[in-house]
């Protein structure tokens, strides 16, 4: 008996003093480029798509963002093109794909910390969009589904 609860002790101890494995780090548009996230991973002109499939830009969505992209069979099929004339990071390149996939008629919104859903932009108005609090200063300068709440101060009558 003593033997039985030795090794079941040893085990706990065994499976206590294993560290976590460190949390994969996810991206969005609607983040603030710092650290490992403000590197400029794409030299001018690295970051570009010639009459790309739409799965083709997703997969890059996805390896950029560290998201699973979630897609359905109505989304539109439209050839992607495009270059950047600029170096980016990985949040500028998100943006720029937010920008670039809504020309598109496609809408990508957040779906919790680990996800995105590719939609068909006219059915995007029945999706959750993101509650962002960001200061407008900080607000993605594309075409990023969201929802900011604004206070308002003065209301006239």
């Amino acid at each position: 008996m003593k033997l039985i609860l030795g090794i079941l002790a040893c085990l706990a101890l065994a499976s206590c003093s294993t560290p976590p494995a460190p949390a994969k780090r996810t991206l969005s548009s609607f983040d603030r480029p710092t650290g490992a996230a403000a590197e400029r991973v794409f030299q001018a002109g690295a970051f570009a798509f010639t009459n790309a499939e739409v799965p083709e830009v997703l997969a890059k969505y996805q390896e950029i963002s560290g998201r699973t992209v979630i897609s359905g069979a109505s989304l539109p099929s439209p050839k992607i093109s495009l270059r950047n004339e600029l170096p980016l990071n990985r949040v500028e390149a998100l943006r720029l794909l937010d920008t670039v996939m809504a020309q598109n008629g496609i809408t990508m919104v957040l779906s919790g910390d680990d996800a995105v859903k590719a939609v068909p932009t006219a059915a995007a108005v029945n999706e959750t969009p993101p509650t962002i609090d960001l200061p407008e200063a900080d607000l993605p300068d594309s075409k990023s589904y969201m929802l900011r709440i604004v206070k308002l101060t003065r209301i006239r009558s």
